[in-house]
């Protein structure tokens, strides 16, 4: 459906690009919506990506309607105005399952943090989550893989 990139604060020595995807992918329940991104570092800058992700080209077009996951690697806490702006357009898959303590990704080797998030539209039923501690998981990235199961109702 789209892939493009996010505003970025150019001022910032060593910014990287950032951008997201979105996928509408049928499933035997019906289409989903899958939105993707890897957020700044930079509070200011994820404050304006978070914006961005709601707004017009996002979440808020008109064909992204329906059952609806963004998900990946924010870079931001669940106490953080970015992580705020989203969960007020979508749950928290964690929050929704009431899932106590968080399964948290961040660093892999000592997961103490949680700062890849999946948000959920109402339609998407969340059934488990869990973040695999193998070596291998640990070994592939300084981030534990985020794994959500869901079922569309």
């Amino acid at each position: 459906m789209r892939a493009a990139a996010l505003p970025v604060v150019t001022e910032a020595m060593g910014n990287e690009p950032r951008g997201a995807l979105w996928a509408a992918i049928d499933l035997p329940g019906g289409t989903v919506n899958v939105i993707n991104t890897h957020l700044g570092l930079i509070p200011r800058e994820q404050r304006l990506q978070a914006a961005a992700l709601v707004g017009k080209d996002w979440l808020g077009h008109p064909d992204c309607t329906g059952h609806t996951i963004l998900t990946g690697d924010f870079n931001a806490t669940s106490i953080t105005r970015p992580y705020q702006t989203l969960a007020r357009r979508l749950d928290d898959a964690q929050r929704r399952l009431g899932l106590r303590p968080t399964v948290k990704t961040f660093p892999s080797a000592f997961p103490a943090i949680r700062i890849d998030h999946c948000f959920v539209s109402p339609g998407v039923r969340i059934t488990g989550v869990s973040a695999p501690f193998s070596p291998l998981a640990r070994m592939a990235s300084d981030h534990l893989p985020l794994i959500v199961d869901f079922e569309l109702s």
